[in-house]
């Protein structure tokens, strides 16, 4: 009986140094890149109107290097849509931040047709981007909440942003 014991406190000797050596391997092989994400201390929309809406949807590293989008760039803008488009409202560099929001209508049909918007981001007190977004008037969709998404590329570090977002038509 002894020997029994001594051979099943053997095996189980060998699979525990076993499990330990694999494990070992498998973590030298393995590297991992800590991420650190900021939270920022603010980021404000200052109310032009009771019409519109910004949801933050906080800041991320760009993947990869993306143009700014043209047709937001000049006054009447991008159209928002119930999908939310994404603008890119300034060029994006990969490895840097980019702050992402929601502009969008607080309700369906809050906005009418013919309506633009001016939207300015700043990060630490520096004008990063400058958008227009509109409703047109013959795209009011009636069923839905309407909006665009947009990212901005802050840089490589921030400390606060903040995002004004003025009706300067009609």
């Amino acid at each position: 009986m002894s020997s029994l014991k001594a051979r099943k406190v053997s095996i189980l000797a060998f699979l525990i140094v076993a499990i330990a050596a694999f494990t070992a391997g498998v973590a030298l092989a393995i590297t991992i890149t800590p991420i650190t994400k900021t939270i920022l201390p603010y980021a404000e929309k200052y109310v032009t109107d009771t019409k519109t809406t910004i949801v933050s949807q906080g800041l991320d590293v760009a993947g990869s290097t993306v143009s700014k989008t043209t047709d937001a760039q000049s006054s009447p803008g991008m159209d928002v849509t119930s999908t939310s488009p994404t603008v890119y409202a300034n060029d994006i560099t990969a490895g840097n931040l980019v702050f992402k929001f929601q502009f969008k209508e607080k309700d369906v049909n809050t906005l009418t047709g013919g309506e633009v918007y001016r939207i300015r981001v700043w990060a630490d007190n520096v004008l990063k981007a400058e958008i227009y977004i509109q409703q047109l008037s013959t795209a009011v969709e009636g069923t839905a909440v309407e909006g665009v998404t947009v990212w901005v590329d802050v840089g490589t570090d921030v400390s606060s942003i903040t995002v004004v977002a003025e009706q300067i038509a009609p």
